[in-house]
């Protein structure tokens, strides 16, 4: 098939995964403690997902997409299998539940900046500000994804006051923040002030990667510099920051290409 055709019987078979609510009622569900909703939504967005899978396999791409296809195809499976996970969750261990989100919300934002790969591999480029948001989001849940191990890790160092466990611990999270970092430093930013709201990213990122050092270059695990009550700081800036950049990201794009919209 030629990559026009490709391309619109692609668009056709991503919008209702694109326009889907079901993802976001998801994540509402669990910020409401409402396990039964999330659960239901959790498989709703299955099985869109797999529909839209199916429909990948059945498309004549032209030989170069097929390894983008490829790429794709196999973050659809991985995700497939999280949702199911979280369809069955039983409400019991609140650390699974988080593993399993970032997971899923990993494969998801993964997936869909392949789509834009797809898209320009077919001759239709994603607008700057979209491609740079999906970036984005997609770097974000990466490292929330790569930093899932760092809390178990942690409080079982604390429990037997290993300080080496909980260097070792931290490193993970720091290393994870550098790939963050890396990760912003390799979007393109469309004109405008997105590098000055980038910058104010990375502050708080680097303001992590300062804390996790801080908190283990002591002598002993009984003198490790406890989390604050209310949360380090530039965790609450990291988060506000990507919010901030993301939707003044997406509002440009938008504009820009006013067909995006659902």
């Amino acid at each position: 098939m030629d990559p026009s055709g490709a391309f619109k019987q692609y668009e056709e078979a991503v919008k209702p995964v694109e326009c889907s609510s079901a993802s976001r009622d998801m994540d509402e569900a669990v910020r409401k403690g409402n396990f039964g909703i999330m659960k239901t939504k959790a498989f709703q967005y299955r099985d869109v997902l797999a529909t839209f899978d199916s429909r990948l396999g059945e498309i004549g791409f032209p030989p170069a997409a097929e390894p983008i296809i490829k790429r794709m195809r196999e973050r659809n499976s991985d995700q497939l299998a999280g949702l199911n996970e979280l369809g069955q969750y039983d409400g019991k261990d609140e650390g699974l539940l988080n593993t399993l989100r970032n997971r899923v919300w990993s494969d998801d934002s993964a997936m869909v900046v392949e789509g834009d790969h797809l898209r320009e591999a077919l001759g239709h480029p994603v607008q700057q500000a979209g491609y740079a948001a999906d970036l984005l989001e997609a770097a974000q849940a990466t490292f929330y994804n790569d930093r899932a191990p760092v809390q178990p890790k942690w409080e079982a160092a604390m429990a037997a006051e290993d300080l080496a466990a909980a260097k070792a611990a931290n490193a993970i999270e720091i290393a994870a923040l550098e790939r963050y970092i890396k990760s912003v430093d390799a979007i393109s930013w469309p004109p405008g002030t997105f590098e000055v709201q980038a910058n104010t990213l990375r502050e708080h990122l680097r303001g992590l990667i300062d804390f996790d050092r801080r908190q283990v270059d002591v002598a002993t695990a009984a003198d490790v510099v406890e989390t604050p009550a209310e949360g380090v700081p530039d965790v609450r800036g990291a988060v506000d920051a990507k919010d901030s950049l993301w939707v003044s990201l997406v509002k440009n794009f938008q504009t820009a290409d006013p067909s995006a919209k659902c």
